[in-house]
């Protein structure tokens, strides 16, 4: 696929149909998409679901992790490796 701008704004005319909810879980697919196979780090991103509560903590907290809920329900959050804590 191209990544020129036209080319672009014409696939992601698709995603206009989808709910908030469908839109997080997009996000966190292609953000974890792109720490694990092209974002130029040295490792992957953890990720951890939940459905209730606060995330339980990810099982290396010096490294990036994304927290999300399955069901949409509540809200994506990213682990910040200098506090240790979901933002």
């Amino acid at each position: 696929m191209s990544c020129d701008p036209n080319t672009l704004a014409q696939s992601a005319s698709c995603f206009q149909c989808l709910s908030e909810k469908q839109l997080e879980m997009v996000k966190a697919y292609l953000l974890c998409q792109i720490l694990q196979n092209g974002g130029g780090g040295t490792g992957g991103l953890q990720l951890v679901t939940y459905t209730s509560g606060t995330p339980a903590n990810p099982s290396n907290i010096n490294q990036p992790a994304w927290a999300y809920d399955p069901t949409g329900n509540l809200p994506s959050l990213g682990w910040n490796t200098t506090t240790h804590t979901w933002n």
